[in-house]
């Protein structure tokens, strides 16, 4: 009898260790929809799913697009692609790509701005639109200074600001991302030193 309350009183902790190793396998599974990549630096699951940041393959003709972002659903019947995805290439100008994602599916987490710092002077990324102020996550993952911040999109003709910040986080360079404008044309780059 002893022995029998002993493991029904450790049940939950062996119930929960067991669901959690399966969360996990679950994600991993998500990324065999992605179909052809060279690298995957980092995922994060979300609410309906999970966000991944990948490099995909190329043929070289146009070019590597170092960082692409898709947003995978989860439903009833295993792991979805969606529309929620996007990709930009490198550039020397300005300090970091960047990239706005709005929403295509509406359980998607999406608005989401994202970028990759190309300025080794860069440690720290900071974002405002109006006067929100937002701290994007960073990840630093095989050899690439990534960072991504959910955001809402702006209902007025406001831009991000995106400023890149040095260790003592004095701001080093600055950019202006308009929505609805590309990424790389028309950006406004600011020089701040």
């Amino acid at each position: 009898m002893k022995r029998l309350s002993i493991l029904i009183a450790f049940m939950p902790v062996l119930i929960s260790e067991c669901s959690e190793g399966k969360a996990k396998e679950s994600v991993l599974d998500a990324l065999t929809e992605i179909k052809e990549y060279e690298a995957i630096f980092h995922h994060e699951k979300v609410k309906n799913g999970v966000v991944v940041f990948y490099e995909p393959k190329s043929d070289g003709s146009n070019g590597p697009s170092p960082l692409s972002t898709t947003f995978i659903q989860e439903t009833s019947d295993g792991w979805e692609s969606t529309l929620d995805r996007g990709g930009h290439t490198k550039t020397s100008r300005p300090f970091t790509s960047h990239q706005l994602l709005v929403q295509a599916d509406e359980n998607s987490p999406f608005p989401m701005l994202y970028g990759n710092v190309t300025n080794p002077d860069v440690k720290h990324v900071r974002i405002t639109l109006g006067d929100k102020k937002i701290r994007p996550k960073t990840i630093h993952s095989q050899g690439n200074h990534i960072w991504y911040a959910f955001v809402d999109k702006p209902t007025d003709s406001s831009p991000f600001i995106i400023k890149g910040l040095s260790e003592d986080f004095e701001v080093v360079e600055t950019v202006e991302h308009k929505v609805g404008q590309s990424s790389f044309a028309g950006d406004e780059v600011v020089d701040d030193e």
